[in-house]
């Protein structure tokens, strides 16, 4: 099962606006570039999306599968980035708030996606 359309969501939409928004953040700050928690962070989310994009187009349950595996590993790795901006006062701690609560329900859309299409 390709879509997560059982869903009714688009997770690689919600996935590239977390991206945008994080790039227009570092943007602003002047911080992309320049340091590199920030740029690896931004790849990341970049990664992330372009992953659950690929599992959105899956030709095969197969390749649906390891697309969404992939991009569990990237959100797993976004989370302590955002740890490490914040501590390093990178990242506000009301963007740190927001930002992981996105990527917490974009996960849990993930498991859902992932759990649905095993079936």
């Amino acid at each position: 099962m390709p879509l997560s359309d059982f869903l009714n969501v688009d997770l690689s939409a919600q996935a590239e606006d977390l991206a945008g928004e994080a790039h227009k953040v570092y943007q602003r700050t002047r911080l992309a570039g320049k340091n590199a928690a920030v740029d690896r962070l931004l790849r990341c989310l970049d990664d992330l999306a372009k992953h659950l994009r690929e599992a959105k187009e899956g030709r095969t349950p197969q390749r649906t599968k390891a697309s969404l595996e992939q991009a569990l590993r990237n959100l797993h790795e976004c989370i302590p980035l955002l740890d490490l901006c914040l501590k390093k006062v990178l990242v506000s701690p009301e963007l740190f708030k927001r930002w992981t609560l996105w990527l917490a329900r974009l996960e849990d859309g993930i498991q859902k996606w992932s759990d649905g299409s095993r079936t």
